[in-house]
């Protein structure tokens, strides 16, 4: 709770805490009133006048909680803010690279969430994305999908703004190196009831500043929406009302819905209403899109995206928080990097506090989902193996995953949107981790016959998890 109160807006902090100790002041004197007037007398009024000191004092106690708050929300404003300005972007989509001896041609990326610790995930992309244009492969990606934090790093990405300038800094890490609280979010009034505390205004301003506003990323976006698009791209949400997963996405929902369960049979992989596509470029509807993906609950108001505008969405991280399945199965990609954030399952100590242990214990469950989604993989080569045995594979080939994640201790976690320093250094740790294990043993973890998760320790040492 102190770390938490120490990351609030200074001006905002100084408006809570005055108005705070104001509503103390004013409290205990209405209260002495209510005492004075209500306090029993000889007669006998003593229940009376219990409880009236209940009713009051536990009026008072509400009040409290929301009073200073509400004021404090209405009265700040958050610092306005120099827009964040591309360092370097890539003008165009890279051209095919006859020349390139890389044996993969079908790449995807597919990017778990897990809030802040996005940032470890922003320094493997860089990591792959060198990796590949080392290659002369970056053509060959063709899909990246994203959940929650997920679908904002994959944003950099496609808007080309992963490569570093001169002073050796992509726009994609100065923005994790510069979080605070007030870029999130900002503070939303409250009355008993409502299901949310914040509104996400400041990112989603940050959102237009970079990829609507700046005319390079403009321009490389504009390509995702043509007819024969560089790359599809795959932002998942969860429908409250249904239970289900949904996603925005670029590829035209007749090739989706015509994608078959087994090559050659069955009925469609998609069904229409799990899709929305963006056909154009609305960048209103993009930034939906990935807002409705990073909707974490209860801390930011139900999303709305897509045709279907009344229909509540909550963070794509609920029912899936490792979106492989748009790499395997509507994809049939080759390669796939998978930047996991949680499976590591492992912490270095106890928690101590209840808003610490829930945490803990979502961790835990995305976790869980991950290692699923990559069993998945596992488990679909070893099917592809065995049908191959028996002459039946139809064609499908077995997917080889290079699967990397941070280990413990982590430097940030989930909720620390205002912890830059640890931001930075989540970053470096795992692009330096990432480029050495690319670097020296790319081949061997992009095996087809195993599945195995790379987790990357703060002194950068790896060790290997088969997923088995």
């Amino acid at each position: 709770m102190r770390t938490f109160i120490r990351a609030l807006p200074r001006a905002f902090r100084w408006r809570l805490f005055t108005f705070i100790a104001i509503y103390v002041v004013v409290s205990v004197y209405v209260l002495r009133l209510a005492l004075h007037f209500t306090a029993p007398s000889a007669s006998g009024r003593e229940l009376a006048w219990t409880a009236v000191v209940a009713v009051v004092g536990t009026a008072l106690l509400i009040a409290g909680l929301l009073l200073p708050y509400n004021i404090a929300a209405l009265r700040y404003r958050p610092p306005t803010r120099t827009p964040l300005v591309s360092v370097r972007v890539q003008d165009t989509w890279p051209l095919p690279s006859p020349s390139s001896d890389f044996k993969f041609r079908r790449i995807g990326i597919i990017l778990s969430g897990g809030g802040a610790k996005g940032a470890y995930q922003a320094g493997a992309l860089r990591a792959v994305h060198e990796f590949l244009e080392k290659h002369k492969a970056l053509d060959r990606v063709k899909m990246i999908a994203g959940t929650s934090i997920g679908s904002w790093n994959a944003m950099f990405w496609l808007g080309g703004l992963l490569s570093p300038g001169p002073d050796g800094r992509s726009a994609h890490e100065r923005w994790w190196s510069e979080i605070s609280l007030d870029r999130i979010a900002t503070f939303g009034t409250y009355r008993p009831g409502q299901p949310w505390l914040f509104k996400t205004t400041p990112w989603e301003q940050t959102f237009m500043q970079l990829f609507r506003d700046n005319a390079d990323v403009h321009k490389r976006l504009t390509a995702i929406f043509t007819k024969n698009p560089p790359v599809h791209f795959y932002f998942t949400r969860t429908n409250v009302a249904r239970g289900t997963m949904e996603f925005s996405t670029n590829r035209a929902a007749r090739v989706l819905t015509t994608v078959r369960r087994v090559a050659g049979a069955g009925g469609p992989m998609v069904p229409i209403d799990m899709i929305d596509v963006i056909e154009t470029a609305d960048f209103d509807h993009l930034r939906k899109a990935v807002f409705a993906s990073m909707d974490l609950p209860p801390l930011f108001p139900f999303a709305s995206v897509g045709p279907n505008a009344d229909t509540p969405y909550e963070d794509g991280g609920v029912i899936a928080n490792l979106p492989v399945w748009f790499g395997t199965h509507l994809e049939q990609c080759d390669l796939l990097f998978i930047l996991a954030l949680n499976a590591s399952f492992a912490e270095s100590q106890t928690s101590r506090f209840m808003a610490s242990r829930l945490v803990r214990a979502l961790d835990i469950r995305q976790g869980v989902l991950e290692y699923d989604a990559l069993r998945g993989i596992y488990d679909r080569n070893e099917l592809i193996a065995m049908a191959k045995e028996l002459s039946r594979a139809k064609g499908l080939s077995p997917i080889a995953a290079v699967a990397v994640c941070p280990g413990p201790p982590l430097a940030i976690n989930t909720t620390d949107f205002w912890a830059a320093d640890r931001a930075s250094r989540a970053f470096h740790v795992m692009y330096q981790g990432t480029k050495s294990l690319l670097d020296s043993r790319f081949y061997e973890l992009a095996d087809p016959a195993r599945v195995v998760l790379a987790c990357i320790s703060p002194q950068q040492e790896l060790s290997l998890r088969p997923i088995v």
